[in-house]
């Protein structure tokens, strides 16, 4: 708190609550029980990053003769989820109607909206064992973000292909995890989290309260 306001910025509150993780081997590796029950990485091995861009940070690592071909492996592996995506986002009927190119195979003019969307979605939390990803967005009275304007519109949704899709462009066989961690719980449990739990890409356990992550 500083002049007596409330910090209410959703980085924050995600910062103070999981900054402890990084000094607190034992802490992640209840974490990542609490999330996949079957995860048994041993608390060495398991890493743990904030507000990470993966795709972007990829890139920029790659030398400047394999970027091309890493760009065009993102989305490769990309476009091969979009038709069956937007097939189960409209008959999902959760959702507004969806403009024509969102979820939509792009034409090559449009790749660069595309690999715009995988390079600038930020995950809030990424937690890394020696089998899985888990990716989490913490949530303090914000909703999940929709943008028409993209070809991934939803959040949650964007970052379970952004994800997928960067594990393929690396040759990585993890498995993507998604969780949520937000108060209250039942107001979580809305459009973007019931698509993701109904396609079974969530379990529903994994949406937490800020309660369930203090150690």
């Amino acid at each position: 708190m500083v002049l007596g306001i409330d910090n209410r910025t959703e980085n924050w509150k995600t910062a103070y609550e999981f900054a402890p993780f990084f000094r607190d081997a034992e802490a992640r590796k209840r974490l990542v029980g609490r999330l996949d029950e079957t995860d048994y990485a041993e608390a060495d091995d398991i890493h743990f990053e904030l507000f990470w861009k993966g795709t972007r940070d990829y890139l920029h690592a790659e030398s400047n003769g394999e970027k091309g071909k890493s760009r065009e492996r993102l989305l490769m592996y990309c476009r091969d989820m979009l038709p069956e995506l937007r097939d189960r986002v409209v008959s999902s009927k959760r959702f507004q109607e969806l403009k024509d190119d969102n979820y939509a195979l792009p034409t090559p003019e449009s790749d660069s909206k595309l690999l715009s969307n995988l390079s600038n979605t930020e995950i809030d939390i990424v937690i890394e064992t020696p089998r899985s990803l888990f990716i989490g967005e913490a949530k303090q009275e914000e909703s999940f973000e929709a943008r028409s304007g993209h070809v991934l519109v939803h959040q949650l949704i964007r970052q379970y292909v952004m994800a997928k899709a960067l594990l393929k462009a690396m040759g990585c066989s993890r498995t993507v995890v998604p969780f949520v961690v937000g108060d209250p719980v039942d107001q979580l449990k809305r459009q973007q989290v019931k698509f993701m739990i109904s396609q079974r890409w969530m379990n529903e356990r994994n949406v937490l309260s800020w309660e369930d992550v203090k150690i």
